[in-house]
Formats: structure tokens, C-alpha cells, sequence
């Protein structure tokens, strides 16, 4: 009895042996025909159940859009991201000023004036103070005249 489960366990080892040695053998030579059985049968691979859904002409259309936007997002990031970028114009692009058009209000108030030369200084030492966040590795400008006492040994 001994003797019979060595010789069917040998015989299952040679079996699995011959079945590996086939399947090496279609790796190592596709050129080889495919053999067949007239008799198997087969699914449609695109229609099962298992198979990806196929994407009609409207959702494939939708898709590119949404990814056109993704692109034109990405685009506008980055110019935000590095506002030191050149900026890019078409040369055929055109607009109009919204300031000078002929139904544009008229604002020649005094105060007005001066509250917009404020702001305007104000926006220029926030962009100073911003690109010195931005590039900290500028070196700084120190202006010679300037002078200070030491806080501690005063």
C-alpha cells in the first residue's frame, strides 16, 4: 500500500511536470499554431458581464470637456502659483475698455483720487512684501543712510 501512494503521488508530479513543460513551451514559441477543439464554446468577450462598459459618443464627448476644463484649471494654477510667468496673448485677441466707453460713469471726485493713489500704494508694498515670501532667496537691499539702536544695550 506504501509502495502504491508513492507511485500515484510520482505519477501526479510527472503529470504536473508535462502540463508546466506545455506551458512553457507557448511562451517560448508563440509561433507555434494554436491547437483547438472543434467542440469548445465560447462567450462574446465584450459582452459579459465582467466585461468594462462601453462609453457612448455623448459620455466620450463630455469626458473631453471635462478634462479640456481640468487643462484650462491646471493652466490657471500655475500662473497663479508663479505670478513672475510672462503672460501669453493671442495677437488677434480684442476687448474694450470698460472704463472710456461712452456709457461709462464719469468719476472725477478729489477724494475719490486720493483714496485710489492710497490703495495703490497699499498694492504696491503688498506685491514687495509678497515677492518676499515668494523668492526668499533674493538678497535684501538695505539702504545705507539708515541707521538703529540696539534694543538690548540701549
Amino acid at each position: 500500500e506504501e509502495l502504491d501512494e508513492g507511485i500515484l503521488e510520482r505519477r501526479m508530479i510527472l503529470e504536473e511536470a508535462r502540463n508546466l513543460r506545455m506551458i512553457a513551451e507557448f511562451y517560448h514559441c508563440p509561433e507555434k499554431p494554436v491547437a483547438v477543439d472543434g467542440t469548445a464554446c465560447a462567450r462574446c468577450f465584450f459582452s459579459r458581464y465582467s466585461a468594462p462598459e462601453q462609453v457612448s459618443s455623448e459620455e466620450e464627448e463630455e469626458r473631453n470637456r471635462a478634462l479640456a476644463d481640468a487643462a484650462n484649471l491646471k493652466k490657471l494654477a500655475v500662473d497663479y502659483l508663479q505670478p513672475e510667468r510672462p503672460v501669453v496673448c493671442d495677437g488677434f485677441a480684442t476687448g474694450r475698455n470698460f472704463f472710456t466707453r461712452p456709457s461709462a460713469p464719469q468719476y472725477e471726485d478729489e477724494e475719490e483720487l486720493i483714496e485710489h493713489e492710497r490703495i495703490m500704494e497699499d498694492i504696491q508694498q503688498l506685491k514687495t512684501t509678497a515677492e518676499w515670501f515668494l523668492h526668499p532667496e533674493k538678497p535684501v537691499s538695505v539702504d545705507a543712510t539708515a541707521c538703529g539702536r540696539n534694543y538690548f544695550t540701549r
